[in-house]
């Protein structure tokens, strides 16, 4: 794997519309987000891999093979005997950007980005970013698991062109991988 040079992810609003092409996302009259149906039949495929707990995952074209190399890194460890699993894991969901206010259109309406484990890798909005608790792992408040993914793991996703919520700056969002950045 170390041949594999990763994907320079799109940085930005205009940077991601510009690589992955622009899905509309828009709001019904019933207050149901949408992408365009042409923009989603033209870019999003349906990849199949054994560690993904339902099989498949329905994702952008354009982030298939960097997920693909991610997933074969993670079932890699695994089988070295790695105790962490894949749970849950989520891609395409129209919907707007968590902390918004509705204003911003999620990664995940792209089909860019996909969360992990979100049970035990939790969002934590306004957190400080030089806040030592973003390096802590597992992360537990309270009795509570927040953070339980594995420093190498996200490494792994890291090496592959993803780019990890744990490292926004105004939140902490450690199930969150995306193919872009600055957004």
């Amino acid at each position: 794997m170390g041949d594999v040079i990763p994907p320079l992810a799109p940085n930005g609003l205009a940077g991601i519309i510009e690589h992955y092409g622009d899905p509309k996302v828009s709001r019904d009259q019933d207050g149901n987000w949408t992408v365009d149906p042409a923009w989603e039949r033209a870019n999003c495929i349906t990849v199949q891999h054994g560690l993904l707990p339902r099989g498949k995952l329905y994702v952008h074209q354009f982030v298939a093979q960097p997920l693909l190399r991610k997933l074969d890194r993670w079932a890699a460890r695994i089988a070295a005997g790695d105790p962490y699993r894949l749970r849950t894991m989520g891609c395409f969901q129209p919907r707007a950007q968590r902390g918004s206010n509705g204003l911003l259109a999620s990664t995940h309406s792209f089909a860019i980005a996909e969360d992990t484990n979100g049970d035990t890798n939790r969002l934590i909005m306004n957190i400080d970013p030089e806040d030592p608790r973003r390096r802590t792992c597992p992360l537990i408040i309270d009795g509570e698991v927040w953070r339980d993914i594995p420093d190498e793991w996200v490494a792994d996703a890291e090496a592959e062109g993803w780019f990890w919520g744990g490292r926004f700056h105004n939140r902490f969002d450690p199930m969150h991988f995306q193919m872009a950045t600055g957004y």
